[in-house]
């Protein structure tokens, strides 16, 4: 127990919060979370004399109050806390949003999340009746593809017959030419001769 509320301390002060453990005072906390029970002017000396109670700024209890709300964004998405903690929903699809356009862009460091809440955007999509495509590099959505019920190719294992479905080689000749000298040199070295000895081997 000690070991996770070190843990729990040690997020909080990462932050810049201060948590303090508040020992031999449960019956206190349990009281202070009842509603209305603040009013009591007995309990509220304990709550100042345990140091319970802090004097804040008219700009904190003004954004605690919850006669102001913050832009609740989209009818419907993904739910995220807004700046003051209050429930709001992102649809990056939504039209009713000021956008121009549905590109969107995101950038952070290593493990801040960015596969979770592109994840949590694709499970928007597909909630909503979407289909979504993913080009990966890395893995990164294999064990999420697979708990959507997607289908997830692997580019190391992806076979094709470039000769599949031809009715007439002379019309496909090119087309098959172009595929097999990709394969060839994917960067593209190859010169004419090549690429009409290849197109030769077709016909």
């Amino acid at each position: 127990m000690a070991q996770e509320t070190e843990r729990t301390k040690n997020a909080f002060e990462q932050q810049g919060l201060k948590v303090v453990r508040a020992d031999f005072m449960q019956i206190r906390n349990i009281l202070a979370a009842i509603p209305f029970t603040a009013t009591n002017d007995k309990l509220w000396k304990d709550f100042k004399r345990t140091g319970a109670v802090q004097r804040g700024y008219s700009f904190n209890a003004a954004n605690l109050m919850p006669i102001i709300a913050d832009n609740k964004l989209s009818p419907s998405g993904i739910l995220l806390p807004s700046y003051r903690n209050q429930i709001a929903f992102l649809d990056v699809y939504d039209k009713n949003l000021p956008n121009t356009n549905f590109n969107w862009f995101m950038g952070a460091t290593s493990g801040a999340g960015k596969s979770v809440l592109s994840q949590s955007i694709c499970r928007s999509v597909l909630d909503m009746g979407g289909r979504v495509s993913i080009t990966d590099i890395g893995d990164s959505y294999k064990k999420y593809c697979k708990s959507a019920g997607g289908i997830y190719i692997n580019g190391e294992n992806l076979r094709f017959n470039p000769f599949a479905n031809v009715t007439d080689i002379s019309q496909a000749a090119e087309r098959i030419r172009d595929q097999l000298c990709i394969l060839a040199s994917p960067n593209g070295l190859l010169d004419d001769v090549h690429e009409s000895l290849i197109l030769e081997a077709n016909n």
